[in-house]
């Protein structure tokens, strides 16, 4: 037997190769450049569909059992949600159960299935055969007991005062026991139909049943998640205490070895229906004299019996959802599987070490090791796999909720098996590149990969037709037309009684269109106000502009100067600076640069401001432009990163701001009132309102002077300030009037007193 495994360098190489013509326009390095998609984990794997093909534990495909649906008209008529139960007679006739119609279906071995019984109950929860094929029916949650015989006559056989009949299972003498609950009992009921309580246990739900080698009855509680072990005389013991809160399943290896499944369900059981029957207490409550009900004798006990509150589980059950336990001969316990995702409803063991669980993850069935291994075995339509069965044979059967359906899956590995992978979304139109593989092919064995192409996010009939089969480990150019997505499938084979080929990764390159970058957001900073930066960053291929330069530090602030630079990114303030920043990002991560240019209230051409930087940041001197009213024009370039002919360019123009380096002018005149001077003060600005004026006699303290109008807010503004009688001898007036720019404008004026 030979088999053939591709290199996987020697193919992406070649790939890579495919677009270096792009790569060699622009530079070194393009951030759109080609993209490898690529899947080789298993958690890669099991977000497609596989059909006869196996997710391997360590990734990758190989062939599985095939899975058919099995046809039931009723079933697919009536478009029942749930099948809750299965259980297969001595003649292959398989039955299943469901909810919420309370139906039991029937399928003959190899045929097709019918309608056999409707209950008038929500749900048919748990169904078993004895050794005389009667078929006994458990319902919720008005709680009988059903019995069909192989003719197909059903009658109520038992009807105990419980809700639920969760379970049922017959033991070598044909006798048959219920689980139950709101009250935990388990049932014995006989072959006449004479049922008494067997086991009454401290939980509240007793949820599966099985006979373990030695005749013991073996039962999983919903509550704390117990697995106890009867013996025919009805004494228990707890065999295995879980982690979690339920054992919902447990199944026998041929070597006598004992698997339990347990849940992190709630604290009902995670098949919980609503009630159509009133609630039936143990004990009536005995009124007191005041009306109101005294505890009864039980409840004291039962209250006074109360263990102490449980310590949380630690490690990994802390976080699971299921776990995965087995019980040796010996009673030594060990955990098999952990899932931290998974919630686990059924189990299965066809054969020695062939362990099968069925999930509520998107109907996975996995096969698992006991080494803690896991093979996704299939994926089937329904949400939860909540029953599986295994025939004399070996065939698997499998019931699903939401939606309701019945699958068998095939003893023997099939000779062919699909595999579908999700779509990768490009981002943007794509071309494709080439699709190659890893893996192993045993002599009569191969793999084909086809792939499709489309521009809605689920494949419809709008998507191309699948591509004729690449057949070549090392890579295919993909003749997919270019679009948005992209869905590659594989087809493995192999001869008859010949092993399975193994797909261990496929690896898919593609170039994204280039997508244009977004400006979002131009923020003009208070004058004066910048902000501390590395030296300005621009592309040096940028032509210098009258502000491009880097200002001189502030007076002070030099190397060598005692006072230290301030720390990057501090906000300062130096007269007559003026800064900008914005935010801008690019859907394809390319580096941006960015060209600004200013233009004036009147003006029609906009001029260069800087050219070619390359943060998002910009502050300059704003004395060297004259008082007005400006706006800032940013225009952002993905041209670093993509050649010249794929550059994409988006622009934004900022809201308007003030430029005023002008200091108010102050006009005076001294008049007298009687024999009290005063000056009247006129403070014109010939780009922002005045917003105050102050004075200063003879170097005292300044004095804040208001408007005439009350209101500090034009161009001009006029004030009166009165003076007292003034001392013999010369008298200087100060005055500075400031505008709303920060700019301070000054005057004196002397005066004699008498």
């Amino acid at each position: 037997m030979t088999s053939r495994r591709a290199a996987p360098s020697r193919w992406i190489r070649s790939a890579l190769w495919a677009f270096v013509s792009l790569a060699a326009c622009a530079g070194p390095i393009f951030a759109v450049g080609p993209i490898v998609w690529m899947q080789q984990a298993p958690s890669d794997f099991e977000r497609g569909k596989p059909d006869g093909v196996a997710v391997a534990a360590r990734g990758g495909l190989l062939l599985a059992r095939a899975v058919r649906e099995i046809a039931v008209k009723e079933l697919r008529e009536d478009a029942q949600p749930f099948l809750w139960s299965q259980v297969i007679d001595s003649k292959g006739n398989l039955y299943a159960g469901s909810g919420n119609d309370g139906r039991v279906f029937k399928v003959s071995k190899g045929g097709q299935g019918s309608l056999l019984l409707t209950t008038g109950d929500l749900a048919v929860q748990a169904l078993t055969v004895d050794a005389r094929d009667n078929l006994y029916v458990g319902t919720s949650p008005d709680g009988k007991i059903y019995r069909v015989n192989p003719e197909g006559k059903s009658e109520v056989w038992f009807d105990p005062e419980e809700r639920y009949i969760w379970a049922l299972a017959v033991d070598r003498s044909g006798n048959l026991f219920a689980a139950t609950g709101e009250k935990g009992i388990i049932y014995k009921i006989t072959d006449q139909g004479k049922g008494s309580p067997f086991y009454d246990s401290p939980e509240s739900h007793i949820v599966t049943l099985a006979f373990d080698r030695q005749g013991n009855l073996l039962a999983g509680s919903s509550g704390k998640g117990l697995l106890y072990r009867i013996a025919p005389d009805g004494k228990g013991t707890v065999l295995l205490d879980t982690a979690l809160k339920e054992v919902n399943a447990v199944a026998i290896d041929p070597a006598g070895r004992i698997f339990a499944s347990a849940i992190q369900a709630d604290s009902q059981p995670i098949k919980q229906l609503p009630s159509s029957r009133t609630p039936r207490l143990r004990e009536e409550a005995t009124p007191t004299a005041s009306g109101a009900e005294a505890p009864s004798l039980a409840q004291l006990e039962e209250e006074a019996l109360q263990p102490v509150p449980e310590l949380e589980p630690l490690g990994e059950a802390k976080r699971a959802k299921s776990m995965l336990y087995r019980v040796d001969p010996d009673g030594s316990s060990t955990t098999v599987w952990v899932s931290e995702e998974e919630t686990a409803f059924s189990l299965a063991i066809p054969a020695e070490h062939e362990i099968y669980i069925g999930t509520g993850d998107l109907g996975k069935i996995r096969r698992l090791g006991e080494d803690g291994s896991s093979l996704l075995a299939a994926k089937l339509p329904g949400s939860q796999v909540t029953s599986l069965v295994s025939s004399s044979d070996g065939t698997l059967f499998a019931a699903t909720s939401n939606a309701g359906g019945l699958f068998e899956l095939e003893k023997d590995v099939t000779e062919s098996g699909t595999f579908v992978s999700p779509p990768r979304d490009a981002a943007s139109l794509a071309r494709w590149g080439q699709i190659g593989w890893t893996g192993e092919s045993p002599s009569g064995s191969k793999v084909e990969v086809f792939t499709r192409s489309g521009n809605s996010a689920v494949p419809d009939n709008t998507w191309s037709e699948w591509s004729p089969a690449y057949t070549s480990p090392g890579g295919n150019k993909v003749v997919s037309p270019s679009a948005r997505f992209i869905q590659w499938k594989a087809r493995l084979s192999r001869q008859s009684k010949g092993n399975s080929p193994f797909l261990e990764s496929v690896s898919l390159t593609y170039l994204p269109s280039n997508l244009t970058p977004k400006l979002e957001s131009v923020t003009v900073n208070p004058p004066g106000v910048i902000v501390v930066r590395m030296p300005l960053a621009t592309d040096p291929d940028s032509p210098e502009t009258a502000f491009s330069q880097a200002p001189s530090p502030p007076a002070g602030t030099e190397f060598g100067s005692p006072f230290p630079l301030p720390p990057i990114g501090k906000k300062i303030f130096r007269k007559g600076m003026r800064s900008i920043d914005w935010k801008a990002s690019d859907p394809n991560g390319d580096t941006l640069r960015y060209d600004l240019y200013f233009r004036g209230d009147g003006e029609k051409e906009w001029k260069p401001l800087v050219k070619g930087c390359l943060d998002t940041y910009f502050s300059w001197d704003s004395t060297l432009m004259p008082d007005g009213r400006y706006r800032i024009r940013i225009v952002a370039s993905d041209a670093p990163s993509n050649p010249s002919s794929d550059a994409r360019t988006a622009e934004t123009v900022g809201e308007a701001f003030m430029i005023d380096n002008s200091p108010p002018i102050i006009e005076t005149t001294v008049r007298k009132e009687g024999n009290a001077p005063y000056v009247e003060a006129k403070a014109l600005d010939s780009a922002s309102p005045v917003r105050s004026l102050e004075y200063s006699l003879d170097a005292s303290r300044w004095v804040l002077v208001m408007p005439s109008d009350g209101v500090a807010d034009s161009l001009s503004e006029q004030f009166r300030i009165p003076l007292e009688r003034l001392g013999a001898g010369e008298h200087t007036l100060m005055l500075k009037a400031t505008d709303s720019e920060g700019n301070v404008g000054s005057s004196r004026v002397l005066l004699s007193g008498s």
